[in-house]
């Protein structure tokens, strides 16, 4: 079976294509051109229900952007209730074809993380504004923990593509990691959100057990994304030691970047 997407030879009977993480069964390879398209056209075409002065019940068409948009954010949250309700199987199937889902998540994780912890730095300053002045910026110290868990989740993904690449000798794109590696990532995205959550309520000990929750989830994501390549892998190769690799740097990367003095280079 040849993939429609990246032509490469699949075997018959695969639910996705493991080159570029093409779906077979999102759609029927054998329905009619015609069809198809006329179908497409009814599924781009969105309504919305209205009432007119008489109350009576009208169907208008959608604007073509407020259509995409709506759609888009209809596929995001289909794809983020699959991925929360079983991420090691869904994550299977995603590879290339959802990997902008894939960013917004990893995005998103990086975006709570820096929230969190620049509120608690800010928490802390203001403690000990009785005796000192304030010394840390919300914005500043914001933008680099920002920076740094951004920093982390790209050596981590990076890490990832080079060993599957050069070691377990598959031919993927970055993408097809970003999709998978993604959507694990759904898990770390609520860690992130709980531990921002706890830090505004105030409960700054229930804030640093998600913070350490978060940072175990990431590990777990790391070797379950080299588990799933394993399969396909044309050289053998044991994920526990390339994901204690991986960790080994993330956690030298913390060290380097939790340094006081680094951090008030920036701040």
């Amino acid at each position: 079976m040849i993939c429609p997407q990246c032509q490469k030879q699949n075997q018959e009977g695969a639910n996705y294509c493991p080159y570029c993480g093409y779906s077979f069964q999102e759609v029927n390879l054998h329905v009619n051109r015609d069809e198809l398209s006329n179908k497409q056209h009814f599924q781009n075409t969105s309504f919305i229900k209205k009432r007119n002065e008489d109350g009576q019940q009208l169907q208008m068409q959608m604007p073509p952007n407020q259509t995409q948009t709506v759609k888009f954010f209809s596929q995001f949250m289909t794809f983020f209730i699959n991925g929360l309700k079983n991420p090691s199987q869904y994550a299977k199937y995603q590879g290339g074809a959802r990997y902008v889902f894939g960013y917004i998540i990893l995005g998103l994780a990086a975006l709570f993380h820096g929230l969190a912890l620049a509120m608690v730095y800010q928490i802390f300053d203001r403690a000990l504004s009785f005796f000192s002045s304030s010394s840390y910026s919300f914005f500043s110290t914001f933008v680099v923990h920002l920076l740094i868990y951004i920093a982390i989740l790209a050596l981590a993904i990076g890490l990832i593509f080079v060993f599957v690449r050069n070691i377990m000798r598959i031919n993927v794109k970055f993408n097809h990691v970003i999709g998978r590696f993604g959507t694990l990532a759904i898990v770390l995205l609520l860690c992130n959100i709980t531990a921002l959550l706890f830090t505004i309520t105030g409960f700054i000990g229930l804030q640093s057990f998600a913070n350490g929750l978060g940072s175990a989830v990431l590990f777990f994501i790391i070797m379950m994304t080299f588990q799933m390549y394993t399969d396909e892998a044309k050289k053998r190769f044991e994920p526990l030691y390339g994901s204690m690799i991986i960790a080994a740097l993330i956690t030298i990367l913390n060290l380097v970047f939790s340094n006081s003095t680094f951090v008030d280079i920036f701040l």
